[in-house]
């Protein structure tokens, strides 16, 4: 288990990695607990699915905000294999955010 300065590290490097923003929807987020636009550390591949040990690596995670890890849930994005790459959201406008990726 990660110590709280490595915890520490690992956010400071995804949060500079994302520039703050959400890696599904793009929008950015804050940096404190308990607001909407918060962010929230997500397990892009969910620990559920994940190989045993290969969950934490930093190409696993990625910082969404609380509303898109809701969203995402138990699911693996469908079609991107690594978070370097861009998430599977669409914005639709007066509807919000829609998954795009598969339903399983």
């Amino acid at each position: 288990m990660p110590t709280k300065t490595e915890k520490e590290a690992r956010w400071t490097r995804l949060w500079k990695r994302q520039k703050g923003k959400c890696y599904y929807c793009k929008e950015p987020m804050q940096r404190v607990y308990g607001h909407a636009d918060s962010a929230t550390l997500d397990h892009y591949i969910p620990k559920s699915k994940a190989e045993p040990g290969n969950n934490e690596d930093l190409d696993n995670l990625v910082l969404a905000c609380f509303s898109c890890n809701q969203i995402k849930a138990d699911r693996i994005p469908d079609g991107v294999a690594s978070p370097v790459r861009q998430g599977p959201w669409e914005v639709v406008p007066g509807q919000g955010k829609k998954w795009v990726g598969h339903e399983a």
